[in-house]
């Protein structure tokens, strides 16, 4: 009888090691449900890469994140290596936690808190790309999204010579307004289909030596963006807008047989407006003036 007790402890004790070295080899491998692995893993909406080591001291992994197709932002993971729960922070302060399971190519968060109200909730999925570069998306200049056919997108950061063909409004103070190529005035006469950009310091008016594209106004129901024109319905924006986490503000009718729609964003906020004389769209991220500086 003794016999067997020991065996059996024996057994115990040898499956009990093999499970530790086991588990050992999945975490270190990246096959467990510690953290990922490999080189650049991406989200299924393209939004969230996690890319290397971070710096020290300020994580385990690196990371960007893309919000309404125009700001890019640094991230950093730290992650708890015996539970695979993560806590994400950008330079403000967590973002959101998360338990992680990871695969041999793919890794779920499954998010457990969003102390900043920012929407983070659900599963997020990722997948290994293979390659160690981030996308382009995350480090173009002057990104723009798919199916638009603007110059410039919103709060792309520029330069005083990316519009050194184009034609400067006089009349704009504080900031610069440009005609987009093909739209300038002739004969002191603004053409009735046109896309203006206006340029300013951002995210206040203080911050110096920055020049970003703060406002896009279009009327050309030829241009695009994000796949919409000034003639799409006010459905057809809803669409688009509202999955990226856009509120619809207000219907308004601020003009004879016309409406006025507006979504508003973290960064930007999206207004259309339909007259018979025509519709247009705005795009406008607002600046700020804390020192109340006087232009």
């Amino acid at each position: 009888m003794k016999k067997s007790l020991h065996k059996i402890a024996a057994l115990l004790c040898t499956a009990a090691v093999l499970l530790s070295l086991s588990s050992c080899w999945l975490f270190k491998n990246g096959v467990g449900n510690n953290y990922p692995q490999g080189k650049c893993y991406l989200s299924e909406d393209g939004n969230i890469a996690i890319y290397h080591e971070a710096e020290a001291g300020k994580g385990n992994l690196s990371g960007r994140i893309m919000y309404e197709e125009a700001v890019v932002t640094d991230i950093w993971l730290t992650f708890n290596t015996n539970t695979g729960f993560v806590t994400v922070s950008d330079s403000k302060g967590t973002l959101f936690t998360a338990d992680t399971k990871t695969g041999e190519k793919t890794c779920v968060f499954r998010i457990g808190s969003d102390p900043r109200g920012l929407g983070f909730s659900g599963e997020i999925k990722f997948t290994d790309t293979g390659v160690r570069d981030l996308p382009d998306k995350f480090v173009k200049i002057l990104y723009k999204p798919e199916n638009t056919s603007l110059e410039y997108w919103i709060l792309n950061d520029v330069k005083n010579e990316d519009f050194s063909e184009h034609y400067l409004d006089p009349g704009m103070i504080g900031a610069s307004l440009y005609y987009g190529k093909g739209y300038e005035p002739k004969d002191g006469i603004e053409p009735e289909k046109y896309v203006k950009y206006t340029v300013s310091a951002w995210p206040d008016y203080s911050s110096v030596g920055t020049r970003y594209v703060t406002e896009i106004e279009i009327t050309d129901p030829e241009v695009t963006f994000l796949g919409l024109t000034v003639d799409s319905s006010v459905e057809d924006f809803k669409k688009v807008f509202e999955p990226m986490g856009f509120e619809f503000g207000s219907e308004s009718d601020p003009y004879p047989g016309g409406t006025k729609c507006e979504w508003s964003g973290r960064y930007y906020a999206v207004t259309l407006i339909k007259r018979e004389s025509g519709n247009a769209v705005y795009i406008n991220a607002p600046v700020t003036n804390k020192e109340g500086i006087v232009f």
